[in-house]
């Protein structure tokens, strides 16, 4: 899951960037670095958890090369269990912390739509060509924002 969340948010930072507002890609940027670090200390704390299945997958199987490697490397992250469970919870803050200012920084389809309206104060932005084409995106701004 994280590392989904990170390809729209890079996807999302290279459009930002394009558009120019560089800010925003920096901001989803650190979002989608800190969703991958999540993704690996996640990884990382389940396999240190699995330290004991191993052991009985070796008991099982016999010493499988892979088995023996990935059973020493979870009594190595066992042992590390407490550092990265701090900087895992670390990470969730940033990722959580960037979503709300996301979250309430950028406008949702329902305002844009008010900033472009025949009924807004300053008429800078331009106006749609029809009262169809008005309605139109009304009811996209709706349906995009519920």
């Amino acid at each position: 899951a994280a590392l989904a969340g990170m390809s729209f948010d890079l996807a999302d930072a290279k459009k930002a960037h394009l558009r120019g507002n560089h800010s925003l890609a920096l901001v989803y940027s650190m979002r989608a670095a800190a969703q991958v670090s999540a993704a690996f200390l996640s990884a990382a704390i389940g396999l240190a958890a699995a330290g004991p299945y191993l052991q009985r997958l070796i008991k099982i199987h016999g010493r499988n090369r892979f088995l023996t490697f990935t059973y020493k490397t979870s009594t190595q992250l066992a042992l590390r269990m407490a550092f990265m469970l701090r900087w895992c919870i670390r990470i969730n803050l940033v990722i959580f912390a960037a979503s709300v200012a996301l979250e309430m920084l950028l406008p949702n389809e329902l305002q844009n739509y008010l900033n472009h309206c025949t009924f807004r104060k300053d008429r800078d932005n331009g106006t749609p060509k029809s009262v169809e084409q008005e309605l139109i995106n009304f009811h996209k701004a709706i349906e995009a924002t519920l």
